[in-house]
């Protein structure tokens, strides 16, 4: 199985990349810093790793040819607040809408890393919780109208590099669990997952019953 893993520079696209790789399947690794992870992956595994902004103006172009060519394409390149809100909307939605245009047909599965801020509002990260948002409305809206499958993925609150750890590079500090079980959930290509611990989805659950903020209070504490 070949498989295009875009933001696997850190945190959950590298420990995804990593499991794909120990399975055996044919891994394309693209990110800004994707060199990175060679040091994961042992001579055997078929992995090929290209460096990619997906701020550049011809990103979605490179990333087209490997991701028509795979069966599943992982897109889990993101940036947050206080970057840019052009980068934000850019990396987080705009680019995933274009490549997803692009590579959609009937043996293809699109998996979005998408957020728990998509549903419940952090005061401190409103761009990405717009973008999150975006990610998913244009998801719901476009599905009876793509030849692809879509996963859509909420991993729930876990640590990354993301929010401000750094050393997500070493392999004991992947989320390797978490992402075992995504892998798992998109092999059954099931539509929307819910992902983290028991207080992470009954937020998801409540947000649009109590309002995302009262929702946030209630369960998150916070």
């Amino acid at each position: 199985m070949k498989i295009v893993v875009i933001g696997a520079s850190s945190g959950l696209g590298a420990a995804i990349a990593v499991l794909h790789a120990r399975r055996g399947d044919e891994v394309v690794a693209t990110g800004r810093r994707v060199v990175r992870l060679a040091s994961f992956f042992d001579e055997a595994a078929t992995v090929s790793l290209l460096q990619n902004d997906l701020l550049m103006t011809d990103a979605v172009d490179k990333l087209e040819a490997p991701c028509l060519s795979a069966e599943i394409v992982y897109f889990c390149a993101a940036i947050i607040d206080p970057a840019p809100t052009d980068e934000i909307m850019r990396v987080n939605f705009e680019a995933f809408v274009e490549l997803a245009k692009r590579i959609d047909g009937p043996n293809m599965t699109i998996v979005a890393i998408s957020s728990l801020a998509a549903v419940i509002p952090f005061d401190e990260l409103p761009v990405y919780c717009a973008s999150k948002a975006a990610l998913e409305a244009w998801i719901a809206s476009s599905r009876a109208a793509s030849e692809a499958c879509y996963v859509l993925i909420r991993p729930g609150q876990f640590t990354s590099e993301l929010f401000g750890r750094r050393d997500q590079l070493a392999l004991d500090t992947l989320p390797l669990e978490l992402a075992f079980s995504i892998i798992e959930k998109v092999k059954r290509r099931c539509e929307v997952v819910n992902l983290g611990g028991p207080r992470d989805r009954i937020a998801v659950f409540l947000g649009p019953v109590l309002g995302g903020r009262r929702a946030r209070r209630l369960v998150l504490g916070f």
